[in-house]
């Protein structure tokens, strides 16, 4: 007897756990990034100077550069310097600001990016509907 009412009372906690993380986040999305094959849009050796509106540090791959670039509009292209893992987002690209394009310095390893090397796609959502689901059974 003393077992089931220690099982029902685990249950119940599982349950307020899981209501919470339900209450919390209504779906769960995957995102596939892609990078373009077209060696136009991307320059290693190279860096937009003059038109970085923001600078920030990332997590050693360029990917996540990308994806500071793809979340905002203002962001047409972007530099990144692989050794010392900085990302300069810039609003304008090669062709607009076509002077602006130059060599990087010595002892870096920037790469310069237009804005169309990268793309996100949304590649899956769970819905929160299963944990709802999974609630209803345990609670029987």
């Amino acid at each position: 007897m003393k077992t089931r009412a220690l099982f029902i009372i685990g249950i119940n906690i599982l349950v307020n756990v899981i209501d919470d993380v339900i209450s919390a986040e209504t779906d769960f999305k995957k995102y596939d990034f892609h990078r373009s094959e077209n060696s136009n849009i991307s320059f290693p050796g190279k860096r937009l100077v003059g038109h970085v509106y923001n600078s920030l540090t990332t997590k050693r791959q360029v990917i996540h550069c990308a994806y500071e670039c793809l979340k905002s509009s203002r962001c047409r292209s972007f530099n990144f310097e692989h050794l010392a893992h900085t990302c300069e987002l810039n609003d304008a690209d090669h062709v607009m600001a076509s002077g602006s394009l130059q060599d990087e310095a010595k002892g870096t390893s920037s790469e310069y990016f237009q804005r169309a090397a990268f793309s996100i796609e949304q590649v899956f959502i769970m819905a929160i509907t299963f944990y709802e689901d999974l609630i209803k059974v345990v609670r029987f």
